[in-house]
């Protein structure tokens, strides 16, 4: 192999581990973001129960969760982003009618959990593909 076809294939796999670096580090931000509107929507919820807020700030909630899950969706399509929408509609129907029992609904507990145990997966996997090149 020549020197120039040497340094080519170096630059490509430095180029390769960048782009892996950078995706990696757009899902973390795109994941903490879905996770916190879920969790804004938690308490939203919760203060529309204790009547300390208005269903405003339960649609603003709602808003913010499904602009987020949208971008979990193009990040990580697939069985990732499908949960994530998933997750979302349960939330949405659950927290519209009736936000007491958000935090006790079984479905959207355990799609929660697996959207975030997915989302822990996609990130470890991207690192050890970073970390190999």
């Amino acid at each position: 192999m020549s020197v120039k076809a040497g340094q080519a294939q170096d630059l490509a796999i430095r180029l390769g581990a960048e782009d892996t670096r950078a995706l990696r580090a757009e899902k973390q931000r795109v994941y903490s973001e879905c996770r916190g509107s879920i969790d804004d929507l938690f308490v939203a919820a919760d203060q529309l129960r204790n009547r300390t807020t208005g269903a405003v700030d339960l649609a603003s909630a709602l808003g913010a969760m499904y602009r987020a899950t949208a971008a979990v969706k193009l990040i990580a399509p697939g069985p990732l982003g499908d949960l994530a929408n998933t997750t979302a509609r349960a939330m949405a129907e659950t927290a519209t009618a009736n936000a007491a029992v958000l935090d006790a609904d079984n479905k959207v507990y355990n799609n929660r959990q697996s959207l975030y145990r997915l989302m822990r997966e996609d990130l470890s996997v991207d690192e050890r593909a970073g970390s190999a090149s």
